[in-house]
């Protein structure tokens, strides 16, 4: 048998094959011959990720002279510490009034994309900083773009206003961190702005907009922290989309998640900041019939949860809202007591996601959270708790192992219980507690073989009640579509 050689093009032809290797097999195996080449093409190709941090690794030296090799380098060391004012005057400083000695820089990105464009449904770019308001244009090649991703970048309001031009087919658009330049004597006309009608999914997150008097340098846009002709704030635009439906805006100027939810009354799916946002924007929210789910970050006051409003003011009824997700942020003097209830605002809630990652248990009673809000709702069909790797920030000394103490009698009104807990373990689950009229337990681990031990030597000390909840704690491990 071992003379016989093995056709790799016919076994790579098989979809089944192809979909159980890892990116960094399929790289190896698309160098097996030009067949298995165009073949993995669209799968090596399909989601793109661009970082600052690799500048130089985009470009072909040999394409360009020694000035513009000084370039790339010099920027390159820029966006490796473009958190900071770049200092050095004799960098990034001999730039022109146009920046158009990035012209070439910008053709040999295109020339580079181009090449691989028609492969490419999704883009993710960051940390290209200030560069990225010269260079954007590069990105127009990639028309077939689904999702378009940009994050701790600069660009120009005019490549907002015409997104739509370029990418026909964008259904999810995603800025974080985004400054957005606009020039105190361009007109925005409305009939001129070119959207994408087919985007389905917008998240802002911490973008502003910078009015300058003329098209900025590449070298006075780094320097704005320092430079005496520094920049003036304006108010980010509200856009109306054909077909949106998730919306996620976070750390977003005042009124905003107000004059997006009234230009884009369709929208169901709602992710805020809870600690910017202000009542008008609740008011807004329990209007609106199509909102089904809302998601609440950075919970963290001994106040309502919908704390923006005065206790001289009536919080209203989310009567449609049928899913909700909170996600805790730790702060020292956070406490919850009795008067913490949110669900009684929420009288159709049908499913539940707390994300307790910084959830201070040393600090707060988990329990009278659950109990106090449990007992005021109707049955939810799903009660999600869940939690990730925390970023200490420095703070490993004070949080410690993650330590839950559930009363697992508090879980009433429930029909499904999902955990995905990070070092919750099964036996850390008091079965014979739960309340009867729990149906269902969705447990999700890393160790299968491990928990199935468990429960095979201890199935014999559980109530029979509990029996069911048991044997589907590993057949149901994925996580709830529209909860997590």
């Amino acid at each position: 048998m071992n003379h016989i050689k093995h056709d790799w093009n016919i076994t790579f032809n098989l979809p089944e094959f192809t979909h159980c290797l890892d990116f960094e097999t399929l790289k190896e195996f698309s160098l097996i011959s030009k067949f298995t080449r165009n073949k993995s093409n669209p799968l090596l190709f399909e989601s793109l990720l661009l970082s600052g941090f690799k500048f130089k690794d985009y470009f072909n030296f040999n394409n360009l002279d020694n000035n513009q090799t000084r370039l790339i380098s010099d920027y390159a060391e820029y966006l490796e510490n473009h958190w900071e004012a770049f200092e050095n005057e004799d960098k990034c400083s001999k730039i022109s009034s146009n920046n158009s000695e990035l012209d070439i820089l910008t053709r040999e990105l295109s020339n580079t994309i181009s090449k691989i464009s028609k492969f490419s449904s999704s883009m993710r770019i960051f940390s290209f900083s200030h560069t990225f308001y010269a260079l954007y244009p590069f990105i127009y090649n990639l028309s077939n773009l689904i999702h378009l991703q940009i994050a701790s970048c600069t660009v120009p309001l005019v490549a907002i206003l015409n997104i739509g031009k370029h990418f026909k087919n964008l259904k999810s658009l995603k800025l974080g961190h985004v400054d957005i330049i606009q020039l105190t004597k361009q007109e925005i006309n409305i009939s001129s702005i070119d959207l994408p009608d087919n985007l389905e999914e917008l998240e802002l997150i911490k973008c502003s907009v910078q009015l300058w008097n003329s098209r900025p340098k590449i070298s006075k846009l780094i320097r704005t922290l320092t430079s005496t002709e520094s920049s003036s704030p304006s108010n980010l635009l509200a856009f109306k989309f054909k077909n949106l439906k998730k919306l996620n805006l976070r750390e977003i100027n005042d009124s905003y998640i107000e004059r997006m939810l009234a230009l884009n009354p369709n929208v169901e799916d709602l992710t805020i900041d809870e600690e910017s946002a202000r009542q008008e924007d609740f008011q807004k929210i329990s209007t609106m019939e199509w909102l089904t789910k809302l998601t609440l970050l950075n919970v963290e006051s001994n106040d309502l949860i919908i704390k923006s409003f005065e206790s001289d003011i009536e919080i209203p009824k989310f009567n449609f809202i049928t899913i909700l997700k909170l996600e805790f942020i730790h702060y020292i003097n956070f406490d919850l007591n009795e008067y913490h209830n949110i669900l009684v605002y929420f009288p159709n809630l049908s499913e539940l996601c707390l994300d307790l990652t910084y959830f201070d248990f040393s600090q707060s009673n988990i329990n009278l959270l659950l109990s106090t809000n449990l007992l005021s709702c109707n049955t939810l069909d799903i009660l999600a708790l869940c939690s990730d790797e925390r970023d200490n920030d420095g703070d490993e000394d004070y949080w410690g192992d993650y330590e839950y103490n559930f009363d697992w009698s508090v879980f009433t009104n429930v029909k499904c219980l999902y955990l995905e807990l990070k070092s919750l373990k099964v036996e850390d689950i008091d079965f014979n507690a739960l309340p009867p009229s729990l149906k269902e337990i969705r447990f999700k681990c890393s160790d299968i073989e491990g928990e199935l031990k468990w429960i095979g030597e201890n199935i014999g000390n559980l109530f029979i009640g509990v029996l069911v909840l048991v044997v589907m704690l590993f057949v149901l491990q994925n996580k709830p579509n529209l909860l997590i």
